[in-house]
């Protein structure tokens, strides 16, 4: 099943880096998914109805997993490659005090179990090119950069207490307000937690599971498994198998 998959596979990342073409901006549009060669078969985005037994979550969405991590992309820019390189020692201190272009100020109630302080400075950084993420902590709040430009997507304004961190505010650049939120949950459950959650998708985009599968790939690269158009802020999106999400 596909939860047993995706358990196993948690956590993990590539040895090294591999060159590929620009990842897209956090925009959810349909063309920001960059040209991929099509899944094997095996390996290609399912989409499963809330009710059907290898889906591991109470909604319906698409099974991103085997797809996600089967994805290679390439860049015949050095540069790009060599950019991404130079970020993995960044500590990401430039962000301190910025807000990504454009920025709006998004309310927000978020809140996660923390028993201890996380200490500042980065908190994940992309090991390889399929993940597109680098994400710090700095004064009170938490930034969330692209790896592959080191371009601002996010800033999260956090609280610590009583054993809890909540977040009441985030920063997105206007047109992603829709999705930010949402992004920036995920983003703290999977990258930062570590834990098999399902991820966003934008109301109104194409429901074409490849096409799903290029979306989902060019946000989270191989740190995805399954994207849903339901509401992914529920308390509990696995299903009550034994297991925790």
């Amino acid at each position: 099943m596909m939860f047993e998959k995706i358990k196993a596979l948690f956590g993990a990342r590539p040895a090294a880096a591999t060159t590929q073409a620009p990842t897209p901006t956090p925009t959810p549009t349909p063309a920001a998914a960059a040209p991929q060669a099509p899944a094997p078969p095996d390996e290609a985005v399912r989409l499963l109805s809330a009710d059907d037994p290898a889906n591991p979550f109470v909604f319906e969405g698409y099974d991103c997993a085997a797809f996600a991590r089967s994805m290679i992309s390439t860049t015949k820019d050095p540069g790009v490659a060599a950019q991404f390189s130079a970020g993995r020692t960044d500590p990401g201190s430039a962000h301190i005090g910025q807000l990504p272009a454009q920025a709006v100020a998004l309310e927000c109630s978020l809140a996660y179990d923390s028993k201890e302080s996380p200490t500042e400075g980065a908190l994940f950084k992309a090991s390889a090119m399929e993940e597109k993420w680098d994400i710090y902590l700095y004064g009170g709040r938490l930034y969330f950069a692209r790896s592959w430009t080191a371009a601002l997507a996010f800033v999260a304004e956090f609280e610590l207490g009583e054993g809890r961190l909540r977040i009441p505010r985030v920063w997105a650049s206007t047109g992603n307000e829709e999705l930010a939120v949402r992004q920036v949950d995920y983003l703290i459950k999977s990258h930062l937690q570590r834990r098999v959650v399902p991820h966003p998708l934008p109301a109104g985009f194409e429901r074409d599971p490849h096409t799903v599968g290029l979306y989902s790939f060019s946000q989270y690269g191989r740190v995805c498994w399954f994207g849903t158009f339901a509401d992914t802020l529920v308390d509990r999106p696995m299903k009550a198998t034994g297991a925790t999400a």
